[in-house]
């Protein structure tokens, strides 16, 4: 599963500030990859997930690049139906148009960056670390979730909503069989 997180700056973003809003969140502790620097660094990012005494590790592909909210927007208009023109148009007032819509556009206008982040949901423990580094990006950073298999974008007033997603990817993870690793130290 993809979800793409717009954020206005990347600086905002704290590991530190991420594992507080997990732990209080989640009641679970985590720690993160003593080398992991969220600017450079691409690929799997790794974190040690203790539960009930026990050590695990679990993670999420994370990639970063610089988001463009006018080539954002003329990409939508451009596959957006086009309006048939008539005497009658010509004359009716013109209907603002928007992207997604104008609470989305107005925060994604704000916007410089593109987080992508991936899971497979085979590891028990991606979704909800997944789910709770968006929340947090969401939450802290000003940031915009678009969901690309529901094809839904979520704000903060949405946290709810992506809690309940959360555990709905755990559920169907923990009825298919997903696993875990233990922590064997990092590589």
């Amino acid at each position: 599963m993809d979800l793409n997180i717009y954020i206005p700056n990347i600086e905002n973003i704290s590991l530190n500030e991420f594992k507080e809003f997990f732990e209080n969140n989640f009641f679970s502790n985590i720690e993160l990859h003593p080398q992991i620097n969220l600017k450079e660094d691409s690929g799997f990012i790794p974190f040690k997930y203790i539960k009930d005494g026990k050590e695990y590790v679990t993670g999420f592909e994370y990639y970063l690049s610089e988001f463009n909210f006018n080539d954002f927007y003329n990409e939508a208009m451009e596959d957006s139906p086009k309006e048939k023109l008539s005497l009658f148009s010509i004359f009716k007032k013109k209907k603002v148009k928007y992207a997604v819509n104008e609470l989305i556009d107005s925060k994604l206008s704000k916007c410089n960056y593109d987080i992508l982040l991936t899971f497979s949901g085979v590891d028990i423990f991606e979704p909800r670390i997944t789910y709770a580094f968006a929340m947090y990006l969401i939450k802290y950073c000003q940031g915009v979730l678009y969901n690309t298999y529901d094809g839904v974008y979520y704000t903060s007033d949405s946290l709810k909503t992506l809690y309940n997603n959360m555990e709905y990817e755990e559920k169907c993870g923990a009825e298919s069989g997903a696993i875990y690793h233990l922590f064997e130290g990092w590589n």
